[in-house]
C-alpha cells in the first residue's frame, strides 16, 4: 500500500515539478483541489494540513521562502513523517542552481532537473512505509476480512435458524391452537356432562317421588 499519492513543489499557484503514484486512482478534481491550496496558502513559512474525507486522504504542506512542498498521502499516514518526508525534499532542493532556475521556471520547468530526485525520495518513502507499516496494515486488512467471512457465515447460520424458528413458531402457533380447541371441547364436554348429571339428577328424583307416591297410596288403601 502506497502511503504518499502525490507530491509536488510550487512557486505560488505555479507547479513546477509533481510526481503522480500510477497505482491509486485520484479523484478527477484533485489537481484543482491542489491549485485552490496553492492559491490560498498563506505565504509565510509554516505547515499546513487539510483532510480530504471523500476518499480517505489528506493534503500536507510545508511553505518556506518563496517555495511550496505539497503532499497528498493516505489519512493513516502520520504528520510527523509527511513533514519528514517534504523537509527532506526541501532540503533537496536548496542547492543554488535549482532554486535560480526554479524563479523563472514555468508549469512542469523543473521536471528535468528535479523530477528523478522527487521521484526518488516519495518511491523511498513509500518503501519505508511499505515495509515497516505496511505488513501491519494489510494484517489489519486481512483480520477485517476474515471477520466479515465470519460475519457472513455467521449471517448464514442464523439465517437458517431462523427458518428453523419459523417451523417451531408455526409449530408452537398449532399447539397453541390445538390448545385451545381441546379447552374448548373440555368445556363442552363438562357442560354436556352436567346436564346429563342435572337430567339425572331430575330423573332420580321424578322415580323416588313416584315411588313413595306409591308407597304412600299403598299405605291408604290398605288402611
Amino acid at each position: 500500500m502506497m502511503s504518499i499519492l502525490y507530491s509536488s513543489v510550487a512557486r505560488g499557484s505555479t507547479i513546477l515539478v509533481s510526481h503522480k503514484n500510477e497505482e491509486k486512482r485520484l479523484s478527477r478534481d484533485f489537481e484543482s483541489v491542489i491549485l485552490s491550496i496553492l492559491k490560498n496558502i498563506p505565504k509565510e513559512n509554516g505547515k499546513y494540513s487539510y483532510n480530504a474525507e471523500a476518499d480517505s486522504t489528506a493534503f500536507h504542506v510545508l511553505v518556506h521562502d518563496e517555495f511550496t512542498y505539497l503532499c497528498l498521502a493516505i489519512e493513516m499516514l502520520s504528520q510527523s513523517i509527511a513533514y519528514n518526508f517534504l523537509n527532506e525534499i526541501r532540503n533537496r532542493f536548496q542547492p543554488e542552481h535549482f532554486r535560480r532556475r526554479a524563479l523563472s521556471a514555468g508549469p512542469n520547468g523543473m521536471k528535468h532537473m528535479f523530477g528523478h530526485i522527487l521521484d526518488s525520495i516519495t518511491g523511498h518513502y513509500n518503501a519505508i512505509y511499505k515495509n515497516e507499516a505496511g505488513d501491519n496494515v494489510d494484517e489489519v486488512f486481512d483480520k477485517i476480512e476474515e471477520v466479515k467471512d465470519v460475519m457472513t457465515e455467521n449471517v448464514g447460520k442464523v439465517l437458517e435458524r431462523g427458518e428453523c424458528l419459523d417451523a417451531l413458531l408455526i409449530r408452537a402457533d398449532g399447539i397453541k391452537q390445538d390448545s385451545l380447541m381441546f379447552q374448548r371441547i373440555s368445556h363442552h364436554v363438562q357442560r354436556r356432562e352436567c346436564h346429563r348429571n342435572y337430567r339425572l339428577y331430575i330423573y332420580g328424583g321424578l322415580i323416588l317421588f313416584i315411588v313413595i307416591a306409591i308407597v304412600i297410596i299403598i299405605v291408604v288403601i290398605v288402611r
